[in-house]
């Protein structure tokens, strides 16, 4: 169209797929309004990310890429990290290869452990980067995490989290 290109289906790349019914084609970027996100781990063949119902913006011009949930009850889905989090944005450095998790209004965000051992784990923090050169998970602005009737102050308030759920051990 004299707007620019449009199309739906699917977007697959090395570093992960995207699904829209609706994209807008620039001469280096790719824009959906709705679109299901899968982001693979590198040097694996896992899926780092599976999000859904989300803006994406992927410009491969300056190799970022932007994504905001469209609504706030959607959760994104870490299978490497067997963990999901109720922190639905980030910015994406393709070539960094990270994601930087923020959550609005500097409020917390949730992290839900989905290893069975684990016996649905979950705590809340502010920040988290997620390295996918790695597949480590840094969690930011943890205030505690309970643990049966302990509550556990993590050093700076990190917490790490590496393949299939593992956390880094917690120090001081």
């Amino acid at each position: 169209t004299p707007e620019g290109l449009k199309g739906r289906g699917v977007f697959d790349s090395n570093r992960g797929r995207m699904t829209s019914n609706l994209y807008s084609f620039g001469s280096f970027s790719v824009q959906a309004d709705t679109a299901n996100l899968q982001i693979k781990a590198t040097g694996v063949d896992h899926l780092a990310l599976d999000t859904e119902n989300v803006y994406a913006k992927l410009n491969f011009d300056d190799q970022m890429g932007h994504v905001k949930a469209n609504v706030d009850t959607i959760t994104t889905t870490l299978p490497y990290n067997q963990y999901v989090t109720s922190m639905n944005g980030f910015d994406w450095n393709m070539k960094e290869e990270t994601l930087d998790f923020k959550e609005k209004d500097a409020s917390f965000g949730t992290f839900l452990s989905k290893v069975p051992e684990q016996n649905k784990l979950s705590f809340i923090g502010k920040t988290a980067f997620y390295d996918l050169k790695t597949s480590e998970l840094r969690v930011g602005g943890v205030p505690f995490i309970k643990s049966a009737d302990a509550y556990i102050h993590p050093d700076q308030e990190e917490v790490e989290i590496q393949k299939g759920g593992i956390i880094t051990t917690l120090k001081n």
